[in-house]
């Protein structure tokens, strides 16, 4: 009897049981139809903020390896061919060096984060391409100049 009342449920449905009795549902919407300000906004509010980048990545090593590059052979030019260095203090310890530059890189690495956080364009790799070009060169100097 079961069997039965199964098979006549599945021919024959409850009178307000029909396709028209369902809601609608919501239909997809083509951000391509919206307009380009509203497509925009609409893929923003999908796509996180991608912070940490190729590019920012990149920047910011060159920056922290010309620092290296800088110090290091700032300090082989004092210490091995009675060379001075120009900024500062004449004679400064290795320890020192790397202080003052890397608190500086680390300074203008955490600014240009929040700088890329905010979404700031290109502004973020700026500063830290200018200092990377300054320590490339400082340390170049002392090459050219015969203090290393």
């Amino acid at each position: 009897m079961k069997a039965v009342s199964w098979i006549l449920l599945i021919m024959f449905p409850w009178p307000g049981f029909s396709q028209n009795a369902l809601p609608d549902a919501p239909q997809p919407q083509n951000p391509v139809l919206q307009g380009p300000v509203q497509a925009e906004a609409a893929q923003e509010k999908a796509r996180p903020a991608k912070v940490l980048n190729k590019k920012f990545i990149a920047m910011h090593a060159a920056l922290f390896g010309s620092v290296v590059f800088d110090s290091e052979v700032t300090h082989q030019g004092i210490a091995h061919h009675k060379c001075v260095e120009a900024h500062g203090n004449p004679y400064p310890s290795r320890g020192r060096l790397y202080a003052k530059n890397l608190s500086v890189a680390a300074t203008l690495t955490g600014i240009d984060y929040v700088l890329q956080r905010l979404r700031v364009p290109f502004v973020p790799y700026a500063p830290a391409a200018i200092r990377t070009y300054k320590h490339i060169h400082g340390g170049m100097q002392w090459f050219t100049e015969g203090c290393y």
